[in-house]
């Protein structure tokens, strides 16, 4: 995990590196828009036409003082905006008339004159009347018309087209407010080397880096911790962009971020596969092992760990955002009593509430520029003055008017009042606070200024950056816990390990190795009774083998007097009827031939007991080799399936099958089992016997099959024990002398039993690692009678 994470953060890292240049590369080029030819030609004829038809004549009916209504303004105007196309497709035109003391014409526009000013300063000159601003684009056309009659004139109109996408995210409308929300970058546009744009202070000269740049070219670089790029866009314009640079903690917090979610992801499938397992074997993905002293440990440690992280985490996460609320209403409170002092001091001087009140509207968009945020200004009758973003208003956006409830609850409240709910314009959410504006000769407020407070992204990030460095601290923390856990918990069950370790493999019989432990703790007295506990045992296991070889010599014993004494009787009784019989008129020597071979066939029998005591008592020595199996069952079959009492049928494969073994162990083996399933035959029955070979999983197995009487139950225990037989004859060895011949070449025999059904054998012997042994394998029938 901790490879793969490490390798997955790196290689994401820098994947974001790369992802985060071609971003700002993409917002720079965004920030700056190419003039539209077609649009600008419209826009020319569109300036002709107005002074063709003296569009803006009706401005010499206008009576003085009055203002023309807005309504009325651009009814005249958009009807005639509307007859061309490119221009109405792409923009939405605004239009505002100034008299000669910069005074508005039009009622409820609140877009200033400086402003129209500022931007054609910004801006770039299409013609003497015509301009386009770039980065808003933005187009402006200015016309000039000379009113004798009227006091104010000549008047100066302006034709200010709004580019749709401005129109149809409202939130863009709200600089100030949008750009905290979001955080965009700060970038500063530069055309022929002069700033025209920015939304920071700290750009002032363009850097010289791109005075090299060629056109559609960008330069990137690293200082003060902060990352530049310098982006050409055309012979004349230039932008530079600016953000946070990406430091080491960003592949830490990726790598913990990770770890995490392949631990979490894990640990569910490991869940599920222990329900459902799923999954291979091989990949030990369960959660079965709990049980065990050392994994317990290790999991109170690391859930231990983990519970702590969880815990300090929520509850930091909780603390700060406490915080940042309290920053938040602290910073609105800074921002009211800063704003608060600008204005008095704006109006310190100022003889009069009216003066006053113009002194105000017309300084709203510096002092918005001063506090950086969106300002609205209204009268005391809540009726909008002014704004730094006037767009908003003019655009039908918000109403120009305070309602009637919140403008009671302003003037009932003499201090700064927040709005408890916030308020939207499109996505962008912001709080409300109106501070009132007093003024010395009068009681009542004079307006109230309307702030648009924006959550604070930069303090959020801030909680997200430390919430982020705690989750590395805490993910190292894990790590090193984790290997305390298992250096602690292998330090405790190493020793409880070994101990378990020799006990399962302590025997009866021999000497077992004692075991070492030098601190005198609870495992060193564990270990100490433990060595107490296998010396005692020694002694008791030595004691009860003598006991045992004593016991199994008696019972010997008595089995040889018992096979002993069978033929002795017959010998006997033999030798007395020659006695009896030597004087009678009988022929002698018929007599004395058939006495001896009563005896001979005695003596062999003699002979015969005491081999199989001699081979039960001697294990036997196998020379084991290479062999194949097929070759010694059918030597078996070959041997027992010429009779007429029964049937014998073999099924062995047509590939070859190697084991390593004894081949005359082998066949005294397969020899003693059939004799002993045609012996378990009735006579009464036509007896049948299936001789199988095939593999199975790593062994090589042959079965034998019979339909005799089967072995009753209270008898399967004894099956392979010496002297145990259900024949007339015979001593009971046959089966246990096999047994050990098997495990000479570690093989095993096992039975299976239905009484009155019959009885099935497996002999069962390691598969040699040979190729052909484990290739899938035909097999063919042999039935013969």
């Amino acid at each position: 995990m901790i490879t793969l994470c490490s390798l997955s953060a790196v290689l994401l890292f820098n994947y974001y590196l790369k992802f985060d240049l071609n971003t700002k590369v993409d917002f720079a080029k965004s920030l700056v828009n190419e003039k539209d030819d077609t649009f600008i030609s419209e826009l020319r004829a569109f300036d002709q036409k107005i002074d063709d038809i003296n569009l803006l004549s009706f401005l010499d009916s206008i009576p003085n003082p009055l203002k023309i209504h807005k309504v009325e303004f651009n009814q005249v105007l958009s009807d005639f905006v509307n007859d061309y196309e490119t221009i109405d497709a792409k923009s939405k035109a605004i239009f505002n008339a100034f008299d000669k003391f910069e005074n508005s014409m039009v009622y409820d526009q609140f877009t200033t004159m400086a402003f129209y000013k500022d931007f054609i300063k910004n801006s770039i000159a299409i013609d003497t009347n015509i301009y386009f601003e770039p980065v808003s684009n933005t187009y402006v056309l200015r016309k000039n018309q000379d009113i004798r009659l009227h006091p104010g004139g000549p008047f100066t109109v302006y034709f200010e087209f709004l580019p749709l996408d401005k129109f149809n995210t409202p939130a863009k409308l709200l600089s100030h407010t949008f750009q905290k929300y979001h955080e965009e970058p700060d970038y500063g546009v530069y055309i022929n080397g002069v700033l025209k744009n920015t939304n920071g202070y700290h750009f002032n000269k363009l850097s010289n880096k791109a005075k090299e740049l060629k056109v559609g070219k960008y330069i990137s670089y690293n200082e003060k911790n902060i990352s530049n790029l310098i982006y050409k866009v055309d012979d004349r314009t230039a932008v530079h962009v600016q953000s946070k640079f990406a430091r080491i903690i960003k592949p830490i917090s990726l790598f913990s971020f990770l770890f995490i979610l392949m631990g979490i992801t894990l640990s569910i499938i490991a869940l599920f596969n222990t329900k459902y397992k799923f999954l291979p074997p091989q990949l030990l993905l369960k959660l079965n092992n709990i049980s065990s002293l050392r994994r317990r440990i290790q999991l109170s440690v690391i859930t231990l760990s983990i519970f702590s992280f969880v815990a300090i985490g929520v509850v930091t996460i909780i603390y700060f955002r406490y915080l940042s609320n309290e920053y938040d209403m602290d910073l609105i409170e800074e921002k009211n009593i800063a704003i608060t002092a600008d204005v008095s001091a704006r109006l310190q001087n100022i003889d009069n509430s009216r003066n006053a009140l113009r002194v105000l509207e017309t300084n709203i968009h510096a002092i918005s520029e001063t506090h950086q945020v969106d300002i609205h200004l209204y009268d005391d009758n809540g009726k909008l003055i002014n704004s730094s973003a006037p767009k908003l208003f003019e655009l039908g956006f918000s109403p120009n008017l305070i309602n009637t409830a919140l403008l009671n609850l302003l003037k009932s409240n003499n201090g700064v009042y927040s709005s408890p709910e916030l308020s939207k314009v499109g996505d962008l959410s912001f709080r409300n606070i109106f501070i009132p504006v007093k003024y010395d000769d009068i009681n009542e407020n004079l307006a109230y200024l309307q702030l648009l407070h924006a959550p604070q992204i930069k303090t959020q990030n801030n909680v997200t950056d430390f919430v982020g460095t705690l989750l590395n601290v805490y993910v190292f923390l894990f790590l090193l816990a984790g290997a305390i856990a298992l250096a602690v918990a292998n330090s405790i069950t190493r020793p409880i390990t070994v101990l378990g370790d020799q006990i399962k493999n302590f025997k009866l019989g021999r000497k077992n190795k004692k075991l070492e432990w030098d601190s005198e703790d609870e495992l060193g007295e564990l270990i100490s009774n433990y060595n107490n506990m296998a010396e005692q045992l020694d002694e008791s296991a030595m004691m009860i083998a003598k006991t045992e070889r004593e016991g199994a010599w008696r019972e010997m014993a008595k089995q040889v007097a018992h096979e002993i004494k069978n033929p002795l009787t017959p010998m006997k009784l033999s030798i007395q009827y020659m006695q009896r019989a030597i004087g009678s008129s009988e022929d002698p020597k018929e007599l004395v031939n058939n006495v001896s071979n009563t005896i001979i066939e005695q003596i062999d029998n003699l002979s015969q007991i005491a081999s199989e005591f001699s081979n039960f008592g001697t294990m036997p020595q196998g020379n084991n080799e290479k062999i194949v199996l097929n070759e010694i069952v059918e030597t078996i079959h070959d041997l027992f399936r010429k009779r007429d009492d029964m049937d014998i049928f073999m099924t062995e494969p047509l590939d070859e099958i190697y084991v390593f073994a004894d081949r005359n162990h082998l066949i005294r083996v397969l020899n003693n089992i059939l004799k002993n399933a045609i012996q378990a035959i009735p006579t009464e029955r036509r007896g049948r016997i299936d001789l199988k070979l095939y593999k199975k999983t790593g062994l090589a197995v042959v079965e034998i099959k019979d339909n005799g009487i089967g072995i009753p139950d209270h008898m399967k225990n004894k099956v392979f024990t010496p002297n145990f037989t259900t024949k007339s004859s015979g001593t009971g060895l046959g089966l246990a002398i096999a047994v050990n011949m098997m495990e000479s070449f570690n093989g095993h025999i096992r039975f299976t039993t239905v009484p009155d059904k019959g009885t099935t054998f497996y002999i069962e012997i390691p598969l040699m690692h040979v190729k052909d042994n484990f290739e899938d394998v035909e097999r063919i029938s042999l039935e013969l009678n």
